[in-house]
């Protein structure tokens, strides 16, 4: 039995404590015990100690036997389970030895601050009795043995602790052991039987190597390593305040000490080199990083773009070449996917299979509010529903998917450094392309064409009266944005705006689109558009085995892209149309065109209807607010500098929308109150939107002026339907009004009778008030185009085409009108009704899912070519076709590794001009020139501005005659329609 009392009796025996005994083989002193177990501190063997561990040993003397190890207990018979240090103890003939160490095993950070040792009683005497069947002695303890056996005896484990870690030999001996620890915690992180996450070299699932999943499995596997990073990298105010959640700070130093450990833990370094080749370093940074463990070699990061390039395009062959759909069973699968079912116990929401837009307006301008209503469903009706959906789904499994090809060429330069005859600058235009896998597929839809192009009227192809006001529908809804925005009163009624105009299917549109890269073709569409389509064919187009040889085209894809490749790919189609098969003519795409590009060319054109350096001195106008803004962007190129432009575009027609409106209520400044009834805030939010819309509405009607587009379609109608001029002597007949006049002139000199109409409305004309209400119609024409890309509404993209289309040809952009044309050739008879659906609503690309934030597919693929030259950045002048074939190949592994990086270590790419920054100080300038200065919206017949240019600004945004537009169209639809029955014929 021992006992540790505190006292000063006299004793027979002292031990000097001075004594050092040395550490004999197997003696307790080289024991550590941890929770009740003894383990070695360090090893035995002599190689192992530095030359002052060696001279210390020497100096000890032989330790007690193992029996000998007393439990310890003070006077008070106070016991505790702390941990132990076993004092100098003497066996009979020997000196005594050096104590032996029992501490706990840590349970905590180890590294944490131990607190200092308290001793306020230096007089006092720590007596230690060994009692064994052989002799009992008691000893008198000194030294830090002393202070720690004290503490742990008052209950202090970390002042006693800190009492041993005083000891030199102590503090060596622990640090062996942690560092022990530690290496046992690093074989198991990088240990083969238990893989590490770091160890993956699969490239494309290096995304999933996040750094929360790093630092869980340090956590895990390393948690003493774990909590040093955290201590090394972290203050200890930092620690508490609990800055250590996300960890990113471990993340890198943690990576790059285990690769330098073992150089197979190289994942987080791959993604890091992927990374930084994807921004342009060069070869020697990434050398001289990878000498430091951060990034794996250039050579490794190529080796791993090849492999991630390894079957690329494997999705979209196999949908090539999968079954055909089951019809029945996919128009089935359509509707239930786009009733959206969503059930709870017994109740289900089933949101219209075509829902229409919130607000609509009727023939007589009556307001409609059309909201699905929740619907009461039998549970064993919702359980036969499922199984249904269950079994088509089945039968859907072996369905191929549906999609189309966009592309376009990327055009570099590569630049010599030293120039010969032999290496010159190259000029390089390849052709990118990207899959869109169809998100609407139109099954329920017949493939049997249900008429001809030639039987469809020249008139719907131009806007009709009843497209006017569903646009118009639209427009108010645009309005309403704008002064809830910006007019203080109006404020209060944001939340009663449609902030999302619904259409069918506005559910599927919310998810996340699958597309997928398909590298680079080393063909120039500008004169290469043949070897381009030979390649699709055999690529991608699917096809059926012919016996005589040749191929048999199956089903038609679209290949989309701007309007030079939509015009390349048809003219070379066109050349090949005497072919015997649609194979050997390269009909197994059908050419289309994309929005973005179109929409950007028609701002550009609205550019030149509203903006001219000469009206900088005519308050209101474009040119004028720019410069009492001072934008220097506004006064860019609209073309080449589109968002910048835009941007100012955007804000200076919220001015003019404001303007407007406060002159159309009589508002003497922008702050005027009183327009709003207190009672109508009190109101439903579905009647606070009907309010504020049909309050709106007449405004818009005043300012918006898209009649001399309708009136256009009402003409070509006449004039197709045969309307005939009688001369007023002969009765003789014409067709046109003109021409009757000049018979009557010429023959029977009669004067043609004065249109007073047409007189007055000139006479009374405001060109000043004209230009306000042309900035509204175009702007809002564009803002509507761009809101439906936005939200994925292809039938009311393909509206806004149709919009346009006669002001490309008013405009003189003679081949984008052809285009528009042509889009509404395809809609209304070059394609199959099921064909003609896929086309109008699998026109936008959703990248991260949600509402609002899709792209044109032609915009994407601008954003894929920049991300294809940030990768082709590091080649610099090797850049060859086999380099460049293998960075695009991998390119979508690329972007998804480094939007991965991105999201893990919180890093946000710059939107740019993309930007929505609107200045309320320059909204002001804008709005006071317009208002207040120009007086633009106060109608005073005869209003001119000083510049030459728009001194006689006209109202209508078209200026076609029917004369005109009509034998255009009729020359395009002819020669289309003749295309379609040669076609036709090689098909049969």
């Amino acid at each position: 039995m021992s006992n540790v009392s505190q006292s000063t009796p006299r004793q027979k025996r002292q031990v000097p404590t001075t004594m050092t005994p040395p550490v004999r083989k197997g003696s307790v002193r080289k024991k550590l015990a941890l929770g009740g177990t003894q383990q070695p501190i360090c090893s035995n063997k002599a190689s192992e100690l530095n030359p002052v561990e060696k001279r210390h040993e020497s100096n000890l003397l032989q330790g007690t036997d193992k029996e000998n190890v007393c439990q310890i207990q003070d006077e008070m018979s106070v016991t505790t389970s702390m941990p132990m240090i076993l004092p100098n103890i003497p066996r009979p003939g020997r000196p005594a030895s050096a104590p032996a160490i029992l501490v706990p095993c840590a349970t905590q950070n180890v590294f944490q601050e131990l607190p200092n040792v308290v001793d306020t009683d230096q007089s006092a005497v720590v007596k230690v009795t060994v009692e064994s069947p052989a002799h009992r002695a008691t000893y008198v303890i000194n030294g830090w043995q002393r202070k720690a056996i004290k503490q742990m005896a008052m209950g202090h484990t970390n002042y006693a602790l800190n009492a041993v870690w005083s000891d030199d030999l102590n503090r060596l001996y622990l640090q062996r052991k942690i560092m022990d620890n530690l290496d046992k915690e690093m074989d198991s992180v990088c240990s083969i039987k238990n893989p590490s996450i770091l160890r993956e070299t699969e490239p494309k699932k290096l995304h999933s190597v996040s750094t929360k999943a790093i630092i869980n499995e340090l956590k895990t596997k390393a948690p003493l390593f774990h909590s040093f990073l955290q201590t090394a990298t972290l203050r200890k105010r930092a620690r508490s305040e609990g800055n250590q959640d996300k960890e990113l700070h471990i993340v890198s130093p943690a990576c790059v000490i285990l690769k330098a450990r073992n150089k197979d833990m190289s994942a987080w370094a791959s993604k890091n080199a992927v990374t930084m080749q994807y921004g342009g370093c060069s070869t020697m940074v990434l050398k001289r990083l990878c000498s430091q463990f951060v990034c794996v070699g250039p050579t490794t990061a190529l080796a791993l773009k090849k492999k991630a390039g390894i079957d690329f395009d494997k999705h979209v062959k196999d949908a090539a070449s999968s079954s055909v759909v089951n019809r029945t069973d996919a128009v089935l699968y359509q509707d239930l996917q786009r009733t959206h079912m969503k059930t709870s116990t017994n109740l289900c929401k089933i949101p219209m299979a075509y829902q229409e837009p919130v607000c609509i307006y009727d023939v007589n301008n009556s307001f409609t509010l059309r909201v699905s209503m929740p619907i009461a469903i039998d549970p064993d009706f919702l359980a036969v529903t499922e199984a249904i959906t269950h079994q088509i789904k089945l039968s859907l499994s072996q369905v191929k998917d549906q999609f189309q090809i966009v592309g376009d060429n990327v055009d570099m330069e590569v630049k010599a450094k030293h120039m010969a005859t032999d290496r010159r600058s190259k000029s390089i235009h390849w052709f990118h392309m990207f899959a869109h896998m169809d998100e609407v597929h139109g099954y329920e839809f017949s493939e049997d064409h249900d008429r001809e192009l030639s039987d469809v009227p020249l008139h719907e192809f131009l806007p009709s009266t009843y497209e006017a006001s569903k646009l118009l529908d639209r427009l108010v809804i645009h309005w309403s944005r704008v002064v809830t925005r910006w007019i203080p009163e109006f404020q209060q009624l944001a939340d009663s705006v449609v902030r999302h105009i619904p259409h069918q299917y506005s559910d599927i549109m919310l998810e996340k689109t699958t597309t997928i890269p398909l590298g680079l073709l080393f063909h120039n569409e500008n004169d290469e558009m043949i070897e381009i389509l030979k390649e699709l064919h055999e690529r991608y187009v699917p096809v059926d085995k012919s016996v005589y040889g040749h191929p048999k085209v199956r089903e038609q894809i679209f290949f989309g892209g701007d309007q030079l490749t939509e015009e390349r790919a048809r003219n070379a189609q066109r050349a090949r149309i005497d072919a015997d098969s649609f194979w050997e003519g390269f009909q197994g795409v059908i050419p289309k065109n994309e929005d973005w590009h179109a929409f950007r060319i028609a701002f550009q054109r609205m550019m030149e209807v509203l903006s001219s350096p000469q009206t900088t001195g005519d308050p209101g106008t474009f040119f004028y607010n720019a410069t009492i803004t001072n934008n220097s962007n506004a006064k860019l190129d609209s073309l080449n500098e589109y968002q910048k432009v835009k941007e100012a575009f955007n804000l200076y027609l919220d001015a003019y929308i404001v303007a407007a409106t406060m002159k159309y209520l009589g508002m003497e400044t922008i702050d005027g109150k009183g327009i709003i009834s207190p009672e109508i805030f009190k109101l439903p939010k579905e009647q606070r939107i009907k309010w504020l819309l049909e309050m709106l509405r007449p405004c818009a009607e005043r300012f918006v002026s898209l009649a001399d587009t309708t009136n256009l379609e009402k003409d070509v109608s006449n004039a197709q339907n045969q309307a005939i001029y009688l001369c007023s002597i002969c009765a003789k007949e014409y067709k046109y009004r003109k021409a009757r006049d000049n018979h009557e002139k010429k023959i029977h000199n009669l004067t043609p009778a004065i249109d007073m109409d047409k007189m007055s409305d000139e006479d009374e004309e405001d060109h000043i008030w004209n230009y306000g209400s042309v900035y509204i119609t175009l702007g809002l024409m564009l803002r509507n185009a761009d809101d439906a890309v936005s939200e994925g509404d292809g039938e009311e993209i393909c509206a806004m085409w149709k919009w346009f289309m006669p002001f490309f040809k008013d405009r003189n952009s003679t081949k984008y009108a052809v285009a528009a044309v042509h889009l509404q050739a395809l809609l209304k008879g070059l394609l199959s009704p099921k064909d003609a659906h896929r086309i109008m609503w699998n026109r936008t690309v959703n990248r991260r899912g949600g509402k609002g934030h899709r792209v044109s597919l032609d915009f994407h693929l601008e954003n894929l070519n920049l991300a294809l030259k940030n990768s082709l950045k590091h080649l610099g002048v090797n850049l060859t076709e086999n380099a460049a074939g293998q960075e695009a190949r991998a390119l979508q592994a690329v972007v998804d590794i480094v939007n991965s990086q991105n999201k893990d270590l919180n890093v946000t790419k710059p939107s740019g001009y993309h930007k929505k920054y609107q200045s309320q100080t320059d909204f002001n300038l804008v709005l006071d020139a317009i208002f207040n200065q120009a007086k633009m919206f106060d109608f005073q017949p005869g209003r001119k501005f000083k510049a030459a240019k728009f001194s006689e600004f006209s109202r209508n945004i078209v200026h076609l005659k029917v004369n005109v537009i009509k034998p255009w169209l009729k020359k395009w639809i002819m020669l289309w329609s003749a295309e379609q029955r040669q076609l036709k014929a090689i098909s049969d």
